[in-house]
């Protein structure tokens, strides 16, 4: 357990993929660092929104060779990911290439690296108040599992990918109407169909046939398979949810809400009318809709 009053080196706010980048890399430099993180894992929204495929490590290129473009910390995390998730890098028609990897096996890496580098991670984590003295962060206030610590420090990193640091110290933000829109990934199983591509396609044909003869509204078009996800009769899918992100009070909350309902109905109909999804059920839904960008700081 923490104790309730922390000096330390460095904090670092969200575990994703910059945040446990920024936390290891801290570490290695010898400083004393502490992640604070609102969920029960590591790994933000690419393991609680399930995103499934990492885009942006490689060149983009026609070719069937995936070359890195990012070195250091990003090629080492890749190469591990790569190999225990048992993956290889894809890349489609117009040259971008990824890679597919598993959801526990992302939480389960970021854990021993965080583990192996001495970072002190505070799950299921809140950060509540930021104290500034001339003009710099002094010190923030955290309730991790119901119990607040107070952390005073040197340095701050904000990776919540929120600017929650921003809003509690009243820095400005960049700020729009609507920002991108969201995305929910579900998972079905008993899928009688062995082939990626030709799923897609029968997939396609179905949705796109249902909307012109009316059985579904027209943005059910926004539906994809997460590419390298069929595996053993399960796949996963992508659908856009059509309802604006403007982080207005309740608007998450009404993301969570229309996502369940397009994924209940999206799957309602493919189990009813699709032969390859006849014998098909939903595996699960990932736990937090995708948002892509939030409010940012100046």
């Amino acid at each position: 357990m923490i104790a309730p009053v922390q000096h330390i080196d460095t904090v670092v706010l969200g575990a994703g993929p910059a945040g446990i980048a920024a936390s290891i890399a801290a570490a290695r430099k010898g400083l004393q660092v502490i992640l604070i993180e609102q969920n029960a894992y590591p790994g933000g929204k690419a393991t609680a929104a399930e995103v499934g495929t990492v885009c942006g490590l490689y060149r983009n290129a026609t070719t069937e060779v995936s070359e890195f473009l990012v070195k250091g910390f990003a090629k080492e995390f890749a190469e591990m990911l790569q190999h225990q998730s048992n993956s290889k890098p894809l890349h489609n028609t117009d040259g971008l290439h990824y890679l597919p990897y598993n959801i526990e096996v992302f939480k389960n890496i970021s854990l021993a690296l965080l583990i192996e580098n001495k970072v002190s991670s505070c799950f299921n984590a809140v950060l509540k108040n930021v104290e500034t003295e001339n003009g710099k962060i002094t010190s923030v206030t955290a309730v991790v599992d119901g119990n607040p610590i107070s952390i005073h420090l040197k340095s701050i990193i904000d990776c919540s990918g929120d600017s929650i640091i921003s809003r509690l110290a009243n820095l400005p933000l960049i700020e729009s109407e609507n920002y991108q829109a969201a995305a929910q990934v579900f998972t079905m199983q008993g899928i009688d169909e062995e082939n990626e591509a030709r799923l897609g396609m029968i997939l396609m044909k179905a949705l796109r046939n249902a909307i012109d003869d009316g059985e579904l509204e027209s943005f059910y078009d926004r539906v994809y398979i997460v590419q390298g996800s069929l595996k053993n009769n399960t796949v996963s899918f992508k659908v856009g949810i059509p309802l604006p992100v403007n982080y207005a009070p309740g608007n998450l909350q009404a993301l969570r809400i229309v996502a369940n309902r397009f994924v209940e109905t999206l799957s309602t109909f493919l189990i009813g009318h699709v032969a390859a999804f006849k014998n098909a059920s939903i595996q699960h839904i990932a736990p937090e809709v995708g948002v892509r960008i939030g409010r940012r700081s100046m």
